[in-house]
């Protein structure tokens, strides 16, 4: 499994109490492949505040991840709009609707 994780999404994952606040205010990103990861990786680098980024490939969003996302938080999907893009923007709704807010791009 190969997720990428910005400094504010990898303190998610660790568990952070303030990483989960920030996320909980600000939101997080999740987006498909490596060159979207770092376009919104460095948009946000020097806030540091969120909104978190997480990158992924197929299979890489596992249930273990997802119960990691605090509740109530705005999740922005940002995945291609093909067949599989549209698989996996379909999966992570399917995991959060009833917890979180979601939008695509």
């Amino acid at each position: 499994m190969l997720v990428f994780a910005d400094p504010l999404g990898r303190r998610m994952l660790a568990g952070d109490s303030v990483a989960l606040e920030l996320i909980s205010n600000n939101g997080l990103i999740l987006c498909e492949g490596s060159p979207r990861f770092l376009a919104w990786a460095c948009r946000f680098a020097e806030k540091g505040d969120g909104p978190a980024v997480l990158g992924f490939w197929s299979g890489a969003l596992t249930e273990e991840i997802y119960a990691r996302i605090p509740n109530g938080a705005t999740i922005t999907i940002d995945s291609d709009y093909d067949r599989t893009g549209d698989s996996y923007a379909e999966k992570i709704a399917d995991s959060l609707r009833s917890r979180c807010r979601l939008r695509r791009l």
